[in-house]
């Protein structure tokens, strides 16, 4: 009998199951996480180009050596790097490693007025009148029609089975280890500011941000917004199922 954990892994493997996982506020999660984007400026549902999705990732257990040589008479050291595979079980990494692109569209500035309301205020004097304008603006005028933001993205998952947040701390190191065995392509020139490279994304069910011991709150949405909010400049997006 596979649990909940196992189901949601099962979920992002399959292509067609992925999306209830990954959906477009999940994926504007990893997108914030990656770069400098205002979630209020997006405008429509973020989506996800995956180049690839490898599940069960280990971290290989290698000994590494560096040696500087230098003989009588050389001009310059020779620097020699050696590394090699231990025969050890390799360390558990990430449960899925995403190499791929979130494609985003974001409303520029600018709207049209529509439309201006004039009232009347109480004057404090008798020489002066005070007035209260109200402006009403269009949706700025580029949301629809700006070409979409493709931002290349690394993301090493890690679906939660019950661990205590302290567990998942730990084993973020590691992930972020399993991500930079990666490359990570270059965003665009039109791309917001880059926060991270590689990211860690924790999977985990809502029913968890129920527990009072999660600060930032008394309902679970607050403890979320929360844990995002000090979680998310570590490298680390939390989603929920």
């Amino acid at each position: 009998m596979m649990d909940a954990a196992d189901q949601v892994l099962l979920r992002l493997a399959d292509p067609a199951a992925r999306p209830t996982v990954l959906d477009a506020d999940a994926l504007l999660q990893l997108a914030i996480t990656c770069y400098a984007v205002d979630p209020a400026t997006v405008t429509g549902a973020t989506t996800a180009i995956y180049d690839r999705l490898d599940l069960a990732v280990a971290l290989p257990v290698q000994t590494s050596l560096t040696a500087r040589l230098m003989r009588a008479g050389d001009a310059l050291p020779w620097d020699v790097t050696a590394a090699w595979d231990t025969g050890r079980p390799s360390t558990p990494g990430a449960d899925a490693v995403m190499v791929g692109s979130l494609v985003i569209r974001t409303a520029g500035l600018g709207g049209l007025i529509e439309a201006v309301e004039v009232t009347e205020a109480p004057a404090e004097a008798h020489f002066s009148a005070a007035l209260d304008i109200q402006l009403q603006l269009s949706a700025p005028s580029n949301g629809a029609g700006a070409p979409p933001l493709v931002l290349p993205v690394v993301v090493a998952f890690l679906v939660d089975d019950g661990t205590s947040p302290r567990d998942l701390l730990r084993a973020t190191a590691v992930a972020r280890r399993v991500a930079r065995t990666y490359p990570s392509p270059s965003p665009p020139d039109d791309a917001p500011a880059r926060l991270v490279d590689r990211a860690v994304c924790w999977v985990v069910p809502a029913a968890a941000f129920e527990d009072e011991g999660w600060p930032g709150g008394t309902t679970a949405d607050e403890r979320l917004a929360a844990a995002r909010a000090w979680l998310g400049p570590q490298g680390i997006a939390v989603v929920v199922t």
